[in-house]
């Protein structure tokens, strides 16, 4: 099942590296945070929203991270 926040990129048309070209993030950590492989910083997360035009919370919606509580 693909996570909110990958349905969300590629609904607004992007590839992982357009996404991290236009945030300024490595590509490797917004996937390892659309596979749930890790949590997500609040940068990372308001970075992405403002790209994709969404909110923060929109992003991680139903998203269990498999190190919870270890920020970026």
């Amino acid at each position: 099942m693909e996570s909110r926040m990958r349905i969300i990129r590629k609904s607004k048309g992007y590839t992982l590296k357009e996404a991290a070209a236009a945030t300024g993030l490595n590509h490797a950590t917004i996937s390892r945070a659309e596979r749930g492989m890790k949590t997500p910083s609040s940068e990372t997360l308001y970075r992405l929203a403002r790209l994709y035009e969404c909110s923060m919370e929109e992003l991680i919606e139903d998203q269990n991270y498999k190190n919870e509580g270890r920020e970026e």
